[in-house]
């Protein structure tokens, strides 16, 4: 049960309550065996807020998962973004196609999964965010759970900017042509081409598509850069008001209210995929594109960087060290079987990004095919595959303007999933931390969501591109790793990794020798070796953050070296403190140690 006798006594829990979740007790795919009968088929994940019994500090309870699988969903729609679509096929292509997927997959098993796994079972243990999460396990890095917080609301705040863009194009494409593919518009260059023209016969020829992102989405020009950085312009304001209203109204009260888009969220993108690649699939130059993408060069896998990226894209994807995974799974019923769905979520994300890589690849391969060009000329990543290569090529399609639409729509949907995880995260927070807001959360949703917008205008700016990926190559970057490694370090070295798969077994999880082996020595040595090895390879690439091959200048790099670090400085400005109060009455390894309020389901902790 998630609550012990004791606990029901002394909250005074209904017998309601009692019997609803003796009777939820039961492995998380039971509901789906007669799901026709028991749960309606619009049937919305949401947290059990409606319960009126409160904790013995008089507080709000912060509930559980009603439904069984919205746990999963949630979280399989947090993992699944992006860098699905425009991360994993680059580097596909850029480190020899199939060869890729071996060192994915493997760092996959040593390094992913078990920080996955290891934040889902601190999250369920717990029942808290991250915030009280390491407070109560480790008093003296109490700063950690602040450091993740602190890049959900760093992530929130520029992510969102990608749903502003998907909006614009989203309404270009509802209209009766899209205006990406001609050069009749006033923002076109006498070197336009159309995308049904020849540049053969220009000099200096640019594409409309790209001068359609760059001079009228961005408002950018050569001369916008840090120095000209230009004022905001109403219609990226309006796109960013419309993209914030999105995700304050779905969050409104917490949630439960995103319960109603988060299976939207999650699996719209998927119907989209499916779509996208039944069409894919059939154009000319296709299948030269699949086999480009999937035809392994093996002698890519002697060198580094491959290994280096495929550990970097397989931890940044499933999304630990945020602060999310802790977060949500700390609505989980005490005992529920957490690494299923630790290896569900990890497998799905993962066939996520090859499936994506295929239809990527298929439109790349027919883009190449109708240019007579050859596959590395077109291949880009990031947002150029989303915004200038995908919308040339969906131009020349038979209904270019319902393919278009379809793909925004996905682009909207995917960066929303990432962004209700990173937001919920930082209401966790707060309302962990300091319980009595968890009375007016709608009231903090709207306030954070109006300051992250306020503060956001220079993104609506001609040079607010650069802004946004300084933010993109700084927010999440080595913080995150120092971040997994702290999480690692503290509990196979300090806690104890015997302790933590007992907790794991008092959750109601029983675990064969085998799979103890596995995550004792996951956490121990496979893991901190990885990510030791990915810290020192980010440290080596200072100076690194670029715009078009350009290079920002030192003082631009050093602000976003201080973007990281305003993530970092949590951990001394709690660490020093207590150091100084335990000076000359505690030893420093009994601050490493867990609290005695560290029990199943700490809730309790947190409103007192």
């Amino acid at each position: 049960m998630c609550v012990g006798l004791e606990r029901v006594r002394r909250e005074k829990v209904p017998l309601s309550l009692i019997l609803f979740v003796s009777s939820a007790n039961v492995e998380w795919l039971a509901p789906f065996e007669n799901m026709s009968s028991e749960i309606p088929l619009n049937r919305k994940p949401q947290i059990d807020e409606d319960q009126h019994s409160k904790s013995s500090g008089g507080e709000k309870q912060r509930g559980h998962w009603e439904n069984p699988f919205d746990f999963f969903v949630s979280c399989l729609g947090y993992a699944v973004g992006l860098g699905n679509i425009w991360r994993f096929p680059f580097l596909c292509y850029q480190h020899g196609g199939g060869s890729f997927l071996i060192p994915y997959f493997v760092l996959l098993l040593v390094a992913g999964l078990p920080v996955f796994f290891l934040e889902v079972v601190l999250g369920q243990y717990a029942g808290v965010g991250p915030v009280k999460t390491f407070a109560l396990l480790t008093p003296c890095l109490k700063g950690l759970g602040y450091g993740m917080v602190s890049v959900s609301a760093l992530f929130t705040f520029f992510y969102i900017v990608v749903v502003s863009w998907s909006i614009w194009y989203l309404f270009a494409s509802l209209g009766t042509s899209l205006d990406w593919s001609t050069c009749d518009q006033y923002y076109n260059l006498p070197t336009c081409v159309p995308v049904h023209g020849n540049a053969t016969t220009i000099t200096n020829a640019t594409a409309s598509v790209e001068e359609y992102w760059e001079r009228y989405v961005l408002g950018f020009d050569q001369v916008d850069s840090w120095t000209h950085f230009g004022y905001p312009r109403w219609q990226s304001v309006g796109t960013l008001f419309l993209a914030w209203t999105m995700v304050a109204f779905s969050l409104i009260k917490g949630v439960k209210s995103s319960g109603k888009v988060i299976y939207f969220t999650s699996f719209f993108p998927y119907a989209i995929l499916i779509i996208l690649a039944i069409r894919s699939f059939t154009l000319p130059g296709a299948w030269m594109g699949i086999k480009y993408y999937l035809t392994p060069t093996w002698s890519h896998l002697l060198g580094f960087e491959i290994w280096v990226d495929a550990a970097t894209q397989v931890i940044f994807s499933l999304g630990p060290a945020c602060g999310c995974v802790i977060t949500l799974s700390s609505y989980n019923h005490f005992q529920r079987n957490c690494q299923r769905d630790v290896i569900l979520v990890a497998l799905s994300n993962s066939l996520t990004s090859v499936f994506s890589g295929m239809v990527v690849f298929a439109i790349l391969g027919f883009m190449a095919h109708t240019a007579n060009k050859e596959m590395g000329e077109v291949v880009q990543d990031g947002p150029g595959l989303a915004f200038i290569v995908y919308p040339e090529v969906v131009a020349k399609m038979t209904g270019s303007n319902v393919f278009a639409a379809l793909f925004f729509a996905m682009l909207i949907s995917l960066a929303l999933g990432s962004i209700f995880g990173g937001f919920e995260t930082i209401i966790t927070g707060l309302c962990d931390e300091f319980p009595t807001l968890r009375h007016h959360k709608s009231t903090l949703v709207v306030i954070i969501s109006s300051v992250m917008f306020s503060l956001g205008l220079p993104f609506t700016c001609p040079g607010g591109i650069h802004m946004f990926n300084l933010f993109n190559e700084s927010a999440p970057s080595w913080n995150l790793i120092i971040f997994a490694l702290s999480e690692v370090v503290i509990v196979a070295f300090f806690y104890g990794t015997d302790k933590i798969l007992d907790n794991i077994e008092e959750m109601g999880m029983t675990l064969n020798w085998f799979q103890r082996a596995y995550w004792t020595k996951c956490w121990k040595f496979a893991t901190p070796l990885v990510l030791v090895v990915l810290l020192l390879a980010a440290w080596m690439n200072f100076g690194h953050i670029q715009y078009m091959n350009h290079f920002y200048p030192m003082w631009v790099q050093v602000i976003g070296y201080i973007i990281t670090g305003s993530t970092l400085c949590w951990i001394p400005i709690f660490m020093v403190p207590t150091l100084i109060r335990s000076y000359h009455t505690t030893e420093f390894r009994t601050l490493l140690q867990p609290t005695t309020s560290w029990t199943g389901q700490s809730y309790d902790s947190c409103v007192k």
